[in-house]
Parts: C-alpha cells; sequence; structure tokens
C-alpha cells in the first residue's frame, strides 16, 4: 500500500496541494491565492445582472488599512464571476487610506453609484478617548459606463457628497452610509443614513436627505438611539429593509403582477423595483409556502425545464410543515421595517428591531426586539438586497475563529455567508430567515444520499434514479449512543456539501450531527450540530466526544457578552481569545455557541431578561416545540450554516489542515500522511464522516435525509479546473496507469479504503480540481455548468 501510495506522490512532488477542506466554494471567499475580505457592500441590481462588493484585503490574510472594495457579478445570485477591483485608495485623497463600507444604488438619471466612508488615520496626537481611529468623509463614485453590464469600472466623485456631522455632538465614529428611501411619486427626497454613536453614551444613524443624489444633502437628524441599558457607543453598518409575512414566492408574484420594471433595485426600503427578468427561475408551487407550517417556505426551486433542485417542502422550512405554531392560517399579512445595526465592534453579534419607519425616523421604543441575526459567533455587517423577485436577500461577514486559527497564519482569510432570504413571523414578531432556493442548482445530483422521499418526485425514494445516488427507506431508528454515518463512504465527500434532515423526537432528548475530523491532518478538530427537544436549542459544540455531547447538548447556551469600544489590540483579541479556549479546556464544557429558537414567543419578550416574560417564554416555547424538526446544514470546508426553525446559526469547525503560507508538501511528507490517513479510516471508519446519533431514554426516527456534494459558485472554475485537470492527467499518465493497475489487485475492503484516503488529501486525478486566476474566453465560460465540478485549490508550483 505504502508502494501505491508513493506512485500516486512522486509526480507531484512539485503541485502545492490544499485539502478539499482548505477553501470554501459556494461562500464568497478571496479568489486570489492570498487575501482577505469582511462585510459585504452594495448589493445592486442593474439592468438585469446583481452586483456584489465587499471589504478587501489583497495579498494578506489579516485586515490592514488601506481596504478596497472587491467586486462579482451574477445573474441569478448562484453563479458568479469575478471582477475586477471597483474601489482602491486614492494617494493623497480623502480614502487614502481605506475606502471602507457603504452601499450602492442608481440615481435619478439611471447612473450606479456608491456611497461609501473614505478614512485617513489618525495621528497619535489626533487620538481621543472614545473616538475613531480615523477621520471619516462620506464619498461618492458613479459607474464610468452605465451600459456596461459588468461595471468594471468607477469614477470617484470630487469631495464629499455629505456635510460633517454637528461639531459638538462628541461622536465615537461616523461611517457606512445606507440608503432608507430614493424619490417617488409621493416624496421628491433621498434619504440616507450614516451609522453613528455618541461616545459612552448610545448607539445611533445619522439621517440626511437630498433632492439630488450627489449634493444639497441636509442633515434631518438622528434615526433613533440605543436604550441606555444596551450599552452601545457605536452602530457600524446599520441597514434596514421592509419585510412581509406574506411568503416570498407570494410576494414575488405580487412583484410582477404589479409591473415593476424600472431597471434597477437599490438596497433602499422604499421604491424597491424589480427589472422583470426571471433569470429562468419558476415561480411555481416548488417555491410554495405551506400554510400549516409559520416557519418559512420550501426550498425546493424549478430551473425552468420541470426538474426541481430542492427538497420536498417537509424538509427544508426549518421545522416540520406538518404541525404549525398556532392559527397562522387567519393570520393576515403583516409588514414590518426591519433595523439591523452591527453594535461597537466585530466582536458582537448583529441585533435587528421590527418596527416601523417613517421620514427619517424609526420608532425603536415601540419596536419588537432586539432579536440576534445569527445564533453563531462569527456573523457581522450584513447588507442587504431586494431581487427581482421581491425577495429582502441578505449576506453578511463570516469571519475565523481567534480561538481555534491565529490570525494571519494561512494564506486566506473570512468569507461571506450564503445568500439569506429574510421574511417575518406569521404575526410579525420574529425575524425568520433561510438560504436562497436558488442554491440547489449548485448539488451535485450524481452521488447524492437520500434517506426518504426524494426531494423531486414525492414518491418512496429507494429508487436509484440518480445515476449512481444511494437511496435507503424511511423512517431509520437511531439508537441513543449509537453514530449512524451519513453520505456514504467516501470521508471526501463531506467537505463541500449540503445536508437536510427530517427528524421525530422518539423518546430521544436530543440530536447530534457529528461533523468528524480529517485525521492524520494537522489542526483538525471535529465538532457537534446539536439540536436539544426539551428546550428548543440549537448549538455546535467543539467536540465529538459522545459523553461530552450529551451533556452539553441538553445545556442551557449562555447569551454572549456585549463588549463595547474601543476593542482591543489584535494581540489582545488573541490573548483574549486563548484564554476563553484555556477556561472552556478547564471547565470540561467545550467552545460552543448557539441559542434557543424561540418559536412562537415574539422577539421583544424573548430579548429583555426580565424573570415574568422569561417565564412566559419558556411556557410558550414548551408549548409550542414540534415533534419533528428539519435541520438544513450548509458545510464548506470550515465554514459552517446551520438552519432551523427559521433561524440560522454561522460558525467555523476546522476539521483539517489548510496549509501555511508558502508551505509546498514534500513528495515523501505527502505519502506518509496519506498512509497515516489510509490507517486510521480502516481503524475508525470515521475520518471526515458525517454522522447522526440522538441521546435521551430511546430512539429518535430519521424520517428524511438527503446528502449532496457541492458544486463551485464560480462560473470560470469548471473551465479552469477541466483545462487543469487535462493538464495534470498529461504529467502523470504513468503513475496513473500503474496506480490503477495496483488497485485492481486489492481485495475490496482495502480498496475502499484507500480510495477514501485518497480523495481525503485530492491526489486522485479523477477527484482533482484546481482553481487559477487565468483568462477565459466569454463563451467558453458560458458554456460550462458549474456542476462540471466542486473546485479544490490547488496551486502548480
Amino acid at each position: 500500500m505504502a508502494a501505491l501510495l508513493a506512485s500516486f506522490a512522486a509526480p507531484l512532488a512539485r503541485v502545492k496541494v490544499e485539502p478539499r477542506v482548505a477553501r470554501t466554494i459556494f461562500h464568497l471567499a478571496p479568489t486570489a491565492p492570498c487575501g482577505w475580505i469582511n462585510d459585504p457592500n452594495g448589493p445592486l441590481l442593474h439592468n438585469g445582472t446583481y452586483h456584489l462588493f465587499w471589504q478587501n484585503v489583497p495579498n494578506s490574510s489579516e485586515w490592514s488599512w488601506g481596504l478596497g472594495w472587491g467586486h462579482a457579478t451574477s445573474k441569478d445570485l448562484v453563479q458568479w464571476q469575478p471582477q475586477p477591483v471597483a474601489l482602491e485608495p486614492s494617494p493623497g485623497g480623502l480614502d487614502r487610506h481605506g475606502c471602507f463600507s457603504g452601499c450602492a444604488t442608481v440615481d435619478e438619471n439611471g447612473v450606479p453609484s456608491i456611497l461609501y466612508t473614505g478614512v485617513i488615520r489618525k495621528t497619535q496626537e489626533e487620538m481621543e478617548p472614545g473616538g475613531s481611529h480615523q477621520h471619516e468623509a462620506q464619498l461618492l463614485a458613479v459607474a464610468a459606463d452605465p451600459a456596461d453590464p459588468e461595471l468594471k469600472e468607477w469614477v470617484k466623485l470630487p469631495g464629499q457628497f455629505l456635510p460633517q456631522p454637528p461639531a459638538d455632538m462628541a461622536l465615537s465614529g461616523w461611517r457606512d452610509p445606507f440608503i432608507l428611501e430614493r424619490p417617488s411619486a409621493s416624496s421628491p427626497w433621498w434619504y440616507v443614513m450614516v451609522g453613528a454613536g455618541v461616545k459612552e453614551t448610545c448607539g445611533t444613524a445619522l439621517v440626511y436627505r437630498s433632492g439630488d443624489l450627489r449634493q444639497g444633502w441636509q442633515y434631518v437628524g438622528p434615526l433613533c438611539e440605543s436604550p441606555p441599558a444596551a450599552m452601545h457607543t457605536m452602530w457600524e453598518c446599520p441597514i434596514m429593509a421592509q419585510l412581509s409575512s406574506t411568503p416570498p414566492a407570494a410576494a414575488a408574484a405580487s412583484a410582477a403582477a404589479n409591473g415593476h420594471s424600472n431597471g434597477f433595485v437599490t438596497n433602499g426600503y422604499v421604491a424597491l423595483h424589480s427589472n422583470g427578468h426571471s433569470n429562468g427561475h419558476s415561480n411555481s408551487s416548488s417555491n410554495s409556502y405551506s400554510n400549516g407550517s409559520s416557519n418559512g417556505y420550501s426550498n425546493g426551486h424549478s430551473n425552468g425545464n420541470g426538474h426541481s433542485n430542492g427538497h420536498s417542502n417537509s424538509h427544508s422550512n426549518g421545522i416540520s410543515n406538518r404541525r404549525s405554531n398556532g392559527n397562522s392560517n387567519n393570520l393576515q399579512p403583516v409588514s414590518r421595517h426591519m433595523l439591523c445595526v452591527s453594535p461597537d465592534y466585530c466582536v458582537n453579534v448583529p441585533l435587528a428591531y421590527l418596527g416601523s419607519y417613517a421620514g427619517g425616523r424609526f420608532e425603536l421604543a415601540a419596536a419588537a426586539g432586539p432579536q440576534r441575526l445569527d445564533l453563531g459567533d462569527i456573523l457581522y455587517a450584513p447588507n442587504v438586497l431586494t431581487d427581482d423577485q421581491g425577495r429582502t436577500v441578505l449576506w453578511a461577514w463570516m469571519q475565523e475563529k481567534q480561538q481555534l486559527r491565529p490570525a494571519g497564519a494561512y494564506d486566506s482569510a473570512c468569507c461571506l455567508c450564503v445568500p439569506r432570504v429574510l421574511y417575518l413571523s406569521p404575526d410579525g414578531s420574529r425575524l425568520l430567515q433561510q438560504p436562497l432556493p436558488e442554491l440547489s442548482a449548485l448539488r451535485q445530483q450524481r452521488g447524492a444520499w437520500h434517506v426518504g422521499k426524494h426531494a423531486a418526485d414525492g414518491e418512496a425514494a429507494c429508487t436509484k434514479s440518480l445515476g449512481d445516488a444511494d437511496a435507503f427507506e424511511a423512517p431509520l431508528a437511531l439508537l441513543p449512543g449509537v453514530p449512524m454515518q451519513l453520505g456514504g463512504s467516501s470521508s471526501s465527500s463531506s467537505s463541500h456539501v449540503d445536508v437536510e434532515l427530517t427528524l421525530a423526537r422518539g423518546e430521544a432528548q436530543s440530536v447530534v450531527l457529528l461533523l468528524q475530523p480529517f485525521e492524520g491532518l494537522a489542526g483538525a478538530a471535529g465538532a457537534g450540530i446539536a439540536y436539544c427537544w426539551a428546550t428548543d436549542t440549537l448549538q455546535v459544540i467543539h467536540s465529538t466526544d459522545l459523553a461530552t455531547l450529551e451533556a452539553v447538548a441538553a445545556m442551557p447556551v449562555p447569551t454572549p457578552a456585549f463588549k463595547r469600544l474601543p476593542g482591543p489590540s489584535p494581540e489582545e483579541a488573541a490573548a483574549e481569545a486563548a484564554a476563553a479556549a484555556a477556561a472552556a479546556a478547564a471547565s470540561g464544557v467545550p467552545l460552543r455557541c448557539g441559542g434557543a429558537l424561540l418559536r412562537g414567543a415574539p422577539a421583544d419578550e424573548a430579548c429583555n431578561g426580565n424573570s415574568a416574560s422569561s417565564k412566559m417564554q419558556e411556557q410558550q416555547q414548551q408549548a409550542d416545540v414540534p415533534a419533528e424538526v428539519t435541520l438544513r446544514v450548509l458545510i464548506d470546508g470550515s465554514c459552517v450554516e446551520v438552519f432551523a426553525g427559521g433561524q440560522a446559526l454561522g460558525t467555523r469547525v476546522y476539521r483539517g489542515d489548510e496549509h501555511p503560507l508558502d508551505h509546498i508538501q514534500p513528495a515523501a511528507e505527502l505519502a506518509a500522511s496519506m498512509a497515516a490517513l489510509t490507517a486510521d479510516a480502516a481503524a475508525s471508519g470515521t475520518c471526515g464522516a458525517l454522522q447522526l446519533v440522538c441521546f435521551g431514554e430511546g430512539p429518535a426516527q430519521l424520517l428524511g435525509a438527503s446528502v449532496w456534494q457541492m458544486s463551485s459558485m464560480w462560473l470560470p472554475g469548471a473551465a479552469v479546473a477541466r483545462q487543469q485537470q487535462q493538464e495534470l492527467e498529461a504529467m502523470v499518465p504513468a503513475a496513473a496507469t500503474a496506480a490503477a493497475q495496483m488497485l485492481q489487485g486489492l481485495v475490496a475492503a482495502e480498496a475502499a479504503a484507500v480510495a477514501s484516503a485518497a480523495a481525503a488529501v485530492v491526489l486522485p486525478v479523477a477527484e482533482l480540481s484546481m482553481s487559477v486566476q487565468m483568462p477565459l474566453g466569454e463563451a467558453e465560460a458560458a458554456a460550462l455548468s458549474p456542476r462540471d465540478t466542486a473546485a479544490v485549490p490547488v496551486e502548480v508550483a
């Protein structure tokens, strides 16, 4: 076996290999070999093309001064094309040290425009206690050619488009502009808000208005102010959207009926228009809403050819629609404004309020909330877009975890969450979200694994209608403390997957999806995604020890402690992270994040913390916790997003080595790693596996499950991977032939172990796919589907 492994490795001694867990492929992340991203900026729909921007630091895996705006485009929010950097600091300009966050819109003359904060670092003498570290100015850039569908070039306009705030306000910051309103038939005004804070007092957003996007802006006043109990001193990246309890599919049909066809969509809440372009996605019943469930609508998605890429609505709402939370059928649609703010700095979770907005003022005191936007520990600085179906779509920054991965140690860092659709619970009291249904287009049907009913046809899925897909009868009994492996025998298939699970409680108390580490790879550590019926709690626990998981899954999840500005220095942040990890180890309770799903409890009662409402909330939760639960889990390298009950949890699980900078693994070391992987896999069968286990007095029932491998979101990826795979095949024909001959001589069990181990480090040519920066013809890129391959970064030296 060692000779076989060496025969694979020898011709590849000069290939820098990153394991399949190393890079995300369907979350937007740095496309260059080395890079950093943070806040999503300025999502925009213009003339049938979606544009998404983000804070971008090239050639570094750490935040630094000099940020610009990265840029990508899409026709359907699923498949994306990288574009040139849209904004970069101008030497000597008001943005000389960074083009910070902002928004994008289309002005009254049809010109795409970017509103952003330019910064100049303060000198040590200029620094003030509780103040910003930079001078901040609100700047404007416009598309050089509004007719260019890709908007590749942007021109900065001179000077500031907004006047500086009143000098006596003692602000802690003034940044991140966001359009609230644009001129309409009922109002001639543009309204914009800018995130701000009053030193040691409150977070706020300052509102301005003008009849001309480029000039004439006047200060109106604060949008609202955080209550004293919140202890906020700065609101970063404030956003607002008008949401409805009307299911998004129904809202899309209504938008189409109203004939919105102005050709632009901005991220403000007023006059959000569709361009009338369907992108080939049907608004048919595959996106329909189940009135038997108050938690959302089906993730099923029609791609226009009559084939549904999604799961049936019994698998997709986060809660089985066999149960209703109250008499939702009789409720009239509710519309409320969502104000979402990122308080103080990026260790704090964004908070959402649901209330009323008019004329530059949000009624915070009467609003429901705050509600945590995400139950995880890495999400920050969201931004939103209204798409061509009238849905509110959100992206946010997904950070790395300092406790588990030191900053700057690897060649790239951070990504954006998958696009999420936002909507309200039927009574309007809670913010709900789910992944964009169209993401199912990235599922690779060949090799998919199913239990129970098939996603599209609703028939009992013992059929093997999807090529070599595995399918099993349901329900399956999960015995307490006995893990069941999902997704077949290949551990490599768990690195980039979309998983849907529907479970009935039975006599179980909790259920855990185990994400086993890729044993033998440096830094490998697994985790468990746990749902507890007794507390209606969802959490990710950084352990795979069954006894630990059983105990911790039943524990309440503590509310994350709020941390005020000024934030710690990078050195202090690293020290805090190390201390937190040490404290978790000493307590016997591993690092974890999560929270209660709060079904049936109004958002304000769920968060205000007084004992009477907490008791009411607990009683309400017990009444509304369903016997069945559906989990949607997106695993993309170290990035994990979990959806249940209309709530979302984003975090990181580092299951294997992401190669440090300039690390090229020698052939002998590579062969040794593969041998170790093979031995581990043969001994335990858990290397990189996905396993499902329950805990309690008796079994739970697995009613349905599907595991799909995912394809790359990047349009050029398939063509680049295909070209480089052909080059690699030409480079190592002898090794491939010899390996194939040796494999034929192995017994079946040993062959399966070798194949599994080889796949885990992406050496077999048939499983190898690569992405590098190479020019592609538009026709070539358009002709290839992203389903052709799941891109795995491999850099040829």
